[in-house]
């Protein structure tokens, strides 16, 4: 609307930025997509990992923490596996989830089947028209196991980060 408006008044129309093979607005529009939505990520091609030796010591309650925040009624993700099934299995075996997890962490690998999450687009309620961006939200269901082992690393993230002083008191 805004450019419309400028070439009816007149005025120069708006430059377009250079690019490689955008001279118009649609090559533009697919140039600046493929850069910021690129296609399939690329596959891991180094297989041989090697452990990390500074890695923290395990600590036996490091997953039941996160399990208890979680919510039991929560949507799974692609997994399809609720929450509350996995607080079920670590109050049945509490060591299962912190071995499965324990490679993971050692070798800090995140494996990309592991990364895969569903987008849902839900509908702001109240709107008067579903047509702008801005009356849908979307939510994201990541893979319930990839959820327990993102959230044991933020916290050994952030114990390394807070012992460094890489985070600011403020």
């Amino acid at each position: 609307m805004w450019t419309a408006k400028r070439f009816a008044v007149g005025r120069s129309p708006p430059s377009f930025p250079e690019l490689p093979g955008a001279s118009t607005p649609t090559e533009l529009n697919k140039a600046l997509l493929d850069h910021f939505f690129p296609g399939e990520p690329a596959s891991f091609t180094n297989t041989i990992l090697l452990p990390f030796r500074e890695c923290l010591p395990r600590a036996v309650d490091e997953v039941g923490r996160p399990l208890d925040r979680f919510s039991p009624s929560s949507a799974p993700g692609p997994d399809a596996i609720p929450n509350s099934v996995w607080k079920r299995v670590h109050h049945v075996a509490p060591h299962l989830i912190h071995d499965l997890l324990a490679p993971l962490v050692a070798y800090g690998s995140h494996p990309l089947t592991l990364k895969r999450a569903d987008g849902i687009v839900l509908d702001k309620p109240g709107k008067s028209s579903y047509d702008s961006p801005s009356s849908v939200r979307v939510i994201v269901l990541l893979q319930t196991f990839s959820k327990i082992f993102e959230r044991i690393m933020n916290s050994r993230l952030s114990c390394v980060a807070r012992a460094t002083g890489l985070l600011n008191p403020h």
